[in-house]
């Protein structure tokens, strides 16, 4: 007979530990965000067009982990948010003001219980945005 414990869904596993988010390290989430994190780094550093359609679909993806924060650890919420960053940061930050990806990151702000790195993230990369997009409206 199965323990109990292996019955056990991941959200079970996630909240069990005196009701607070503990969740289980999941490598192959890591490996993933990781994996997401150095092809962006990688792309930045070999982009020299004003086309960003290459950006689209790792942007995506981390929005999308982020939506589903509950699924990850600590750790991989902090290189989400470190590859959300490192493309705020960027000068293909436009990417970001794509309508799709505009109304994800407005429903994670908008969120009850979204993680303060996550909300942060978001946070810092739309004032990027913005300051610059002043800039040229300046300029």
């Amino acid at each position: 007979m199965p323990s109990p414990r292996s019955q056990m869904t991941f959200s079970t596993l996630a909240t069990e530990k005196n009701g607070e988010r503990d969740p289980q390290p999941n490598s192959a989430a890591l490996a993933i965000i990781d994996n997401i994190y150095n092809s962006v780094k990688k792309m930045l550093s070999a982009y020299s067009t004003s086309d960003y359609e290459e950006f689209l679909k790792p942007v995506s993806r981390i929005l999308s982990m982020m939506t589903n924060w509950e699924l990850l650890s600590d750790n991989e919420i902090k290189t989400a948010c470190k590859a959300f960053t490192l493309i705020a940061e960027a000068k293909i930050n436009g990417v970001l003001a794509e309508p799709e990806n505009v109304t994800t990151m407005i429903g994670l702000l908008n969120s009850q219980n979204i993680p303060l790195d996550i909300q942060l993230a978001i946070v810092r990369g739309e004032l990027i945005i913005n300051l610059m997009s002043f800039g040229r409206f300046l300029g």
